[in-house]
């Protein structure tokens, strides 16, 4: 079983969709204003539609490349759904992936990294 199976695919996300806005030209401060939306309203459900709003507005804008920012939307809609019913889930899971995913932007992968095995082998190679 590889790493990328046993771990929450809130990584494999998180690195793909990170590295995915970091080489599709996101601007760092798009990046933590994404984060600031969400932990800008207490409730989480309300935090999770601001920032899913955010993200589209700054598509339009240009700002954020269009299919990056449409797999970033849709990831946070899964967590979305898949947490509805437990808010402080909700919370604690999209902001683990904000951050995740803030984190793998600020690496500086030089392409698209798909998941955690990928990044493993990434690294590896950079020795």
């Amino acid at each position: 079983m590889s790493v990328a199976e046993k771990i929450d695919p809130i990584y494999n996300w998180a690195i793909q969709i990170g590295s995915m806005l970091r080489n599709r030209g996101t601007d760092k401060s798009t990046i933590a204003n994404i984060l600031s939306q969400f932990q800008s309203l207490s409730d989480p459900k309300e935090a999770a539609l601001l920032t899913m709003m955010y993200i589209r507005r700054q598509i339009g804008r240009g700002e954020i490349d269009r299919h990056a920012g449409n797999n970033l939307i849709q990831f946070l809609n899964k967590l979305y759904n898949d947490y509805y019913n437990d808010t402080e889930k909700l919370r604690t899971n999209i902001l683990k992936f904000l951050v995740l995913m803030k984190w793998a932007y600020e690496s500086e992968f030089r392409r698209v990294i798909k998941d955690f095995n990928e990044f493993i082998d990434y690294i590896a190679k950079e020795r």
